[in-house]
Parts: structure tokens; C-alpha cells; sequence
């Protein structure tokens, strides 16, 4: 079983393809090609929301950062705790 960090990093290269080859990180969730990256994606934002909040999160500034390098939507607005 990969470890929490090789997963993070797979996911995230997976995410930088998609975005080189549909111009954004929009995956949807269901994506029937990836199902598990439009997880991942959904994931990242709750986490990123928790991690904002000072509440407990797999989200930290390295992963943030890197995240927006690619151009990821946080999409804020639509994330509920």
C-alpha cells in the first residue's frame, strides 16, 4: 500500500496531466476515465477548508502551494463542513 505522501503525489501528478490536456483542474467527481482523482480533487478542497479553519486536516501550506501552481479551484463558496 502506498504511503499517505506517494498517493498525494500520484494524484497530483495525475492532476497536472489532466489539467495539460483539458486546459483546467476541474475534474468532475464521477469521472468515468479517473474516478478515484475526481475523489481525490473533491477531497483536496475539504481538506483545504478544514486546514483554513485550524481545524485537523490533511492539507498544509507545502501541498496548498502546490496545488495552485497548477491553477487549482478551491472552489470556497460550495465547500460546507
Amino acid at each position: 500500500k502506498k504511503s499517505d505522501k506517494e498517493e498525494w503525489d500520484l494524484r497530483h501528478a495525475e492532476l497536472s496531466s489532466y489539467k495539460a490536456d483539458k486546459g483546467d483542474c476541474l475534474v468532475p467527481e464521477d469521472w468515468s476515465e479517473n474516478p478515484d482523482l475526481g475523489a481525490w480533487v473533491v477531497q483536496q478542497r475539504f481538506e483545504h477548508k478544514k486546514w483554513k479553519d485550524n481545524i485537523k486536516s490533511s492539507m498544509n501550506k507545502a501541498r496548498a502551494e502546490k496545488l495552485e501552481e497548477i491553477g487549482f479551484d478551491w472552489k470556497e463558496e460550495e465547500i460546507e463542513l
